[in-house]
């Protein structure tokens, strides 16, 4: 099944993604600074592939494969032009480990080289764990209330974990530190929001023949969008109100994300906008993946190579920099990463 917003979603993150790594120093960011989105993709991955293999038996290896070879080509790029022009030494070890998708399995790894790309390592890890996963379901075919119920405990509890360990004053000390890494990115921390993603999934397939009310649910998808853009922009309101300090992308989002996905899965068909299916929106999704994996390799283009040339203000920046970032992953897409998945797919 193909949820069309799925698509503007994705696009929408990824920019908020790099906006928050690189767009610090705008008027924007004085008004408009969402963190946590890194989440959305995560509860996004549980819940498409569910959807996709729940109802198919395809061999292990030939699963893992396909996953490899659709993240591999720009994940691999993006590592080659880091090391070309980082302008700090190059740790073998760091190196080693990237090329294994394990940096995020051993701080400071995460940040030392492609430092966006501890996704990709904690991606791969959950990737490694879907089959097992999907096969437990599949056997024990749970209710579905159950299983999002069971899904909303585990995450809890390892949210529970989480924020315990970042106001523990003798463990976390502040970023850069181990600790940190520990807490954002090591991969079994982000189970609970993947873990949420095929609950959702397997709710949504188990209630989507039902006659559910139109109205009720462009309600619901109404307050999960509103709700996630007034949550992602007052991150500081819920520290100041708990008194603690919350690992919002260690996961605290995860549910919200979710209600945004499972409703924007039900409105799919009957009030979806036909502008949303545009195959031009639908291509912003696919550029997500390049933006978000090569925003850090691009900035070094853009800062050693670009920017001595355009001499653009330190304000605006940012605004040049994503606009050829775009330009630049459209370039990668069409001519290095799709040819090669291709390439790479038709051998499985």
């Amino acid at each position: 099944m193909r949820v069309h917003s799925f698509q503007i979603y994705r696009f929408i993150a990824s920019f908020f993604l790099v906006f928050f790594h690189y767009g610090r120093g705008t008027q924007l960011a004085q008004s408009v600074f969402w963190i946590g989105t890194v989440i959305f993709f995560f509860v996004l991955s549980g819940y498409v592939l569910t959807l996709g293999y729940i109802e198919k038996e395809i061999p292990f290896w030939d699963y893992f494969k396909s996953r490899l070879y659709r993240i591999a080509p720009v994940y691999f790029l993006a590592l080659f032009i880091v090391v070309l022009l980082q302008p700090t030494p190059i740790s073998k070890r760091a190196f080693v480990l990237s090329l294994f998708f394990l940096q995020a399995w051993f701080p400071p790894a995460p940040n030392m080289i492609n430092g966006q790309a501890w996704y990709l390592s904690a991606l791969m890890f959950l990737y490694f764990v879907f089959p097992f996963v999907l096969l437990i379901i599949k056997k024990i075919k749970p209710q579905a209330r159950k299983l999002i119920l069971y899904a909303l405990l585990f995450w809890a509890f390892s949210l529970l974990i989480s924020t315990n360990l970042l106001n523990t004053p003798k463990f976390y000390k502040s970023y850069p530190s181990i600790a940190h890494d520990l807490i954002f990115y090591f991969p079994t921390v982000h189970l609970g929001s993947f873990f949420l993603g095929i609950a959702g999934a397997y709710y949504f397939l188990a209630i989507k023949e039902r006659k559910i009310s139109p109205l009720l649910v462009k309600i619901g998808l109404a307050l999960s969008i509103v709700g996630s853009i007034v949550v992602l922009n007052n991150s500081g309101w819920f520290n100041n109100f708990f008194g603690l300090s919350l690992p919002i992308s260690a996961g605290l989002y995860a549910p919200l994300f979710l209600a945004l996905i499972l409703f924007s899965s039900l409105a799919e068909g009957f009030s979806t906008p036909n502008w949303l299916k545009h195959p031009r929106l639908n291509y912003l999704g696919e550029l997500s993946y390049p933006i978000y994996v090569l925003q850090l390799p691009f900035f070094y283009i853009y800062m050693q190579f670009l920017q001595p040339l355009l001499k653009i203000e330190k304000a605006n920046i940012f605004y040049v920099y994503f606009f050829f970032l775009f330009l630049f992953s459209v370039i990668v897409n069409k001519l290095f990463e799709k040819p090669l998945t291709r390439l790479l797919i038709r051998k499985i």
